[in-house]
């Protein structure tokens, strides 16, 4: 048949959803991967095509299932059913134009059905994908995404190596949804049980988790129009990164504590346009291991990450989505959320139980001298002492306002490293003052839009210790909480 128009209405049904252009690009690709043989291409010559992006084994599942994808159209082949002795052989170990057709609307422009069904043929040899299928085969199409992003200036910017290890921990936080269906709660710090054992997963199950995956289903669409280039690629799908700009940072005078793939769980995780770039404000590594150093850099600078890393080798932190100031209030917004890095990756989020986003304050002994994010006073789901050296992650068996765990490996931690990083667009400033504060969500934080029951906080914390606190905070909004975190005592966590 070669190229020529196929009156097979599946084949005409999947040419339908591809452009005038874009049939051209398939046909050109088709003759390049097929060589003076234009009727089809064997698994070899797929594996010279694809050599550098997908590792042999995921070439050799993908080359059988786009074969057999027009006799098996549901895409329920075993690649162990592949019979020895068959009449037609071209079918079951060569790609014609007509699969490679079909193949292309389903990996390419198909739905989540569609998709799905192609990740289980290519995550296992089986029927249904197993957690360890699936945790292998994420790691390897990330590691294929980082390596088609090798040469782009936002990954370019990050000079930092990434492990197999960090890979794993990525796929496990990606196929967390896939996941949480089969593990029984688990209240202890350390997270041990967070892939399940003897279970599969059949095709529908991989449907719904990849439509909740958004960030998954951008990874793989990126590796497949790198592998099979023939659709019009929109300008917003190309220039959207999935990693951040690394602005900022010296790399001959220090490194980071970050790893790639937890940038990428975590940025994603940001406000949309926080997501663009990340520029390094502190670092104790190379600024110094001083609480006043760090929060001179740090404050009045909008929407930062905070990372820390512990002695015992945990590295946790937060996302603060204003900026940090000087006062015995909490500030924030539901956009914030903490986070672990190591010894698993997760974003906990805000539960609307109390608005304890964010703290700072010193040099009030009445105050507590620190910076801490979620719980309360004595109860904080993240604390760092204004004493340096020193914090608390007291969350048992969880914070109250982000649902997160113990995010060290004690309660009380030792800090072995700090980063800021400041998220989003640089903040512009006049005569070296802030001239807009924005937060994550958008609102604009300036002076005229704050309320004046917050124009002078100090003597409001003052009001409320002597039970003489502003009776109008109950009436704002309906604010389930005060502003002055001493005037609702929480549970302990």
């Amino acid at each position: 048949m070669g190229t020529s128009q196929s009156k097979d209405p599946e084949v005409e049904n999947a040419l339908a959803v591809f452009s005038k252009s874009e049939q051209v690009e398939m046909e050109r690709l088709f003759k390049k991967l097929s060589g003076p043989n234009s009727k089809a291409f064997s698994l070899e010559q797929l594996q010279i095509h694809l050599n550098g992006i997908l590792c042999e084994t995921i070439i050799t599942r993908l080359h059988y299932t786009m074969a057999n994808i027009q006799t098996q159209p549901e895409l329920e082949a075993d690649i162990h059913d592949m019979p020895d002795n068959s009449e037609d052989v071209t079918t079951l170990t060569t790609v014609t134009y007509d699969t490679f057709v079909i193949s292309l609307a389903h990996l390419i422009k198909g739905d989540m059905h569609e998709k799905s069904h192609f990740i289980n043929c290519l995550a296992t040899e089986t029927d249904y994908a197993s957690p360890s299928d699936m945790i292998w085969f994420v790691t390897n199409i990330v590691q294929a995404y980082l390596e088609v992003k090798a040469e782009d200036a936002h990954t370019v910017s990050w000079q930092t190596e990434t492990e197999e290890e960090d890979l794993r921990r990525f796929a496990i936080f990606i196929l967390e949804d896939l996941f949480n269906k089969d593990l029984k709660y688990n209240s202890s710090p350390m997270h041990t049980s967070d892939v399940p054992f003897g279970v599969t997963y059949r095709d529908d199950e991989l449907e719904t988790w990849l439509s909740q995956s958004a960030l998954f289903l951008h990874i793989i669409d990126t590796i497949f129009h790198s592998c099979f280039p023939v659709k019009m690629v929109d300008a917003m799908f190309s220039q959207n990164n999935l990693l951040p700009l690394c602005k900022d940072i010296n790399w001959e005078k220090t490194t980071t504590i970050l790893d790639i793939p937890s940038v990428l769980g975590i940025n994603n995780s940001l406000p949309h346009q926080l997501q663009n770039q990340w520029s390094l404000l502190y670092t104790s590594q190379l600024h110094g291991e001083s609480f006043s150093t760090m929060i001179k850099r740090v404050k009045d600078q909008g929407p930062t990450i905070l990372v820390i890393r512990d002695t015992d080798g945990h590295i946790f932190g937060g996302f603060a989505s204003e900026s940090w100031t000087m006062k015995p209030q909490y500030s924030g917004d539901p956009s914030c959320f903490l986070f672990t890095m190591q010894p698993k990756l997760g974003i906990y989020t805000s539960t609307g139980y109390n608005d304890h986003y964010m703290y700072l304050n010193s040099g009030q002994s009445t105050m507590p001298y620190g910076l801490g994010m979620g719980g309360q006073f004595d109860y904080w789901g993240l604390w760092l002492d204004g004493e340096y050296g020193i914090g608390e992650s007291r969350a048992e068996p969880k914070c109250t306002t982000y649902n997160s765990p113990q995010l060290s490996r004690q309660p009380e931690f030792q800090i072995d490293a700090i980063e800021f990083w400041a998220v989003g667009p640089d903040i512009e400033k006049e005569g070296g003052s802030m001239k807009h504060v924005i937060s994550a969500s958008g609102l604009d934080l300036t002076d005229a839009h704050v309320s004046i029951l917050d124009k002078d906080p100090e003597a409001k914390a003052m009001l409320s210790l002597i039970n003489r606190g502003p009776v109008s905070d109950g009436l704002r909004e309906g604010d389930r909480t005060a502003d002055t975190p001493e005037q609702h005592q929480l549970p302990p966590m």
